[in-house]
């Protein structure tokens, strides 16, 4: 995601009988082993338990839509929506207690009826849950099929509806109602297991209002007249999927389609739904967002793998929150991309297709493998339409966005459900976290390393935990371990923050001796002392350019280099391979060039940063107010001290840098 009444009785089952699609032995062992029963702890990295005792294999969903979309909001009632479900469930395979509940996440559903294998069962309606009373009690790997006679308590949450009558206070150009329920509300619409690791086939039906189309995940495979002006829209999609990639819109759509030959040479069309006066408008105007859909498949091949899915296409709805959803194999847009400036977006969700759909977060602890891979993946896009430059430029807005608050964010797994979408972590930094894998290998090892994760997890869900073993199968030896990588990039907190002063000493032999010390100042709650990853020097002069890679795994690290010539400055990481701060200034001790000192970073010097100054071992500081009272006094050790301004009063200080041939002082503005 980017950070938007059943005439007389419900339809009967066909036959009293389950579809045979959703018994068939290889579509069963292809859902079923999904679903892990029980899981081991991997060293270094925690792992949750996945409850498995309901897993779901199928659902097929009848929603009757006509009232929420003809009828006004002030006439509906508190039942918004009659429908029912029929799940086919599976219990756990290695239940070792008789299984006599099954618990489904619902929340303001009005149930009417259970029937568990066609008769009926007794249930109890809670909160946030329907549990149902099994007729007999059932052993590991029995499955049984529940039908769910309920109505839809509300139309603006999980469902959201506007009729004619609506149209002028959501400035909407028709009546539309549509699903938008990640992370978990799923289970305001229908009774179901609102689980990301608990992926099952879906077949939708939805009566429509006569003029209306409906659009769901995968294609139409029916359409039929009730007699009353209304019609039963039928969608299924083959593919397993969690409740909340499940997703269904209605309104008077037109459908747009494009397609797109993929490198193995299938071709998959791209089915596009949006208004009539938005198709070609002066303002929306889906033939000039859409344009570049089918270029963006080849690029995440190449990345990602094949794509995975049969179909592809948008809905586009309004009002929404967001921005859009990566609905597997139909993403849900918000109207505002129509506009055609939001090209990043419309990648992001087709990127989702592969990370987050075909492997998808087993909890919401590891959202950042979703959302990372897909803010990932819009650079990727960006890098094959505009080159290198395109690819930095992404990854740079992306840096800019998690820096604004970056070392006060909480670490990036296991984020709590209230920030779940925590601009900053879950996608920026999660986006930089793959931009650093890959670089840290390179892409000959990482992308086949990240296709392998795909494969083994295909049509699954994934932990971080799985990722981190696949990567530790796939590449054993990276120069920074990856149990090291994801404990301080995902398990802790924050970036580096890296300081450097560059003395350069006299000439000898044709080269300049050059004395790197790099001192690493970040802090915070849960934020590492000191981050392993490797560090590009570059000192340069002129035109002139030497290039060394360091490896930095201590607060404090000192690197003598020797390049041909004397270089007057310095650029840390020039390649942008980390997410980080930098400040850095080249000092010489050759004659009396009185650039020994200095203060490193932006003036004014805000005082809940820390103030960094470049100096000679063993020189004095002290830092004084304007009144006098002394501030810091301290004897320096290396070439670069680091001072805590936290608790100096707003105002200007003065800095005094003693050194063994100077005597320095700085005037430094000290603001909030």
């Amino acid at each position: 995601m980017v950070p938007s009444i059943l005439v007389a009785v419900l339809l009967a089952v066909t036959n009293g009988t389950t579809p045979s699609i959703y018994l068939d032995p290889t579509l069963h062992e292809m859902v079923a082993p999904r679903h892990p029963d029980h899981v081991l702890a991997v060293d270094g990295f925690p792992r949750r338990d996945i409850d498995s005792t309901m897993d779901v294999l199928s659902y097929e969903i009848w929603i009757d839509m006509v009232d929420v979309l003809t009828v006004p909001r002030s006439e509906r009632g508190p039942r918004k929506a009659e429908a029912r479900v029929r799940a086919t469930v599976r219990m756990s395979s290695v239940a070792t207690v008789p299984v006599t509940t099954l618990a489904f996440d619902a929340i303001g559903l009005f149930i009417d009826s259970v029937q568990v294998d066609l008769q009926p069962a007794l249930f109890t309606v809670t909160d946030n849950a329907l549990l149902i009373e099994l007729p007999s009690s059932k052993s590991a790997n029995d499955t049984v099929v529940v039908d769910i006679s309920y109505a839809i308590g509300s139309d603006s949450r999980g469902l959201y509806s506007y009729s004619s009558a609506e149209l002028d206070s959501a400035g909407l150009l028709e009546p539309i109602a549509f699903t938008f329920s990640q992370p978990e509300d799923s289970r305001r619409f229908f009774p179901c297991n609102d689980k990301p690791f608990d992926k099952a086939i879906v077949t939708t039906h939805t009566r429509a209002p006569e003029g209306f189309t409906v659009v769901s995940n995968g294609v139409r495979t029916d359409s039929v007249a009730d007699g009353s002006g209304a019609s039963w829209q039928t969608w299924y999609e083959p593919t397993a999927k969690p409740t909340y990639l499940l997703a269904y819109a209605v309104s008077r759509f037109h459908r747009y389609d494009q397609q797109v030959e993929l490198q193995d040479g299938r071709i998959v069309p791209i089915l596009n739904y949006h208004w009539l006066a938005d198709h070609d408008g002066p303002t929306y105007n889906a033939l000039r967002a859409l344009q570049n859909i089918p270029a963006m498949f080849a690029p995440f091949e190449e990345a990602f793998g094949p794509y995975p899915l049969e179909t592809y296409g948008h809905m586009t709805v309004a009002p929404i929150r967001f921005g859009g959803m990566e609905h597997q194999t139909m993403s849900t847009i918000n109207r505002r991309w129509l506009v055609g400036d939001v090209e990043s977006g419309y990648a992001h969700e087709l990127a989702h297709q592969w990370v987050g759909d075909l492997v998808t977060c087993a909890t919401w602890g590891d959202i950042w493998l979703n959302e990372g891979g897909a803010s990932w993946g819009e650079a990727v896009w960006f890098g094959a339409k505009f080159g290198p430059e395109g690819y930095k430029g992404l990854l740079a807005s992306r840096r800019s966005r998690y820096l604004r608050r970056g070392l006060s964010e909480p670490p990036v797994y296991d984020i709590p459900l209230a920030i779940l979408f925590n601009e900053a972590t879950t996608y920026s930094k999660s986006a930089w976290i793959y931009h650093m894998m890959r670089t840290l290998v390179g892409d000959d090892v990482f992308f086949p390393a990240l296709q392998a994760y795909l494969r083994d997890y295909a049509f699954g869900a994934a932990q971080t935990a799985d990722l981190l073993q696949v990567l530790e199968r796939e590449v054993p030896a990276p120069v920074v371990p990856w149990q090291t990588f994801f404990d301080q990039w995902l398990y802790q907190a924050g970036h580096p923050v890296l300081a450097t002063v560059v003395r350069v000493d006299a000439e000898e032999a044709g080269r300049y001796p050059c004395r790197v010390t790099v001192r690493q100042t970040q802090s915070g709650d849960n934020v590492p002392t000191a981050f392993m990853t490797p560090l590009t020097i570059r000192l340069q002069r002129d035109g002139q350019t030497a290039d060394t890679t360091v490896l930095l795994s201590e607060r404090v690290a000192t690197f003598t280099l020797h390049v041909p010539f004397q270089p007057d400055s310095v650029v840390l990481d020039p390649n942008d391979d980390i997410l980080c701060e930098k400040t850095s200034a080249v000092v010489t001790s050759v004659g009396t060039d009185p650039r020994r000192t200095g203060v490193l970073g932006g003036v004014p010097h805000v005082r809940s940063t820390l103030l960094t100054l470049a100096v000679e071992p063993h020189s004095v500081v002290m830092i004084h107010a304007m009144d006098g009272t002394l501030l810091y006094h301290g004897t320096e050790q290396s070439d670069l001290a680091v001072i805590d301004t936290q608790n100096f009063p707003v105002g200007i200080a003065a800095i005094s840098v003693r050194t063994t041939v100077c005597h320095r002082t700085y005037l430094v503005p000290i603001v909030d």
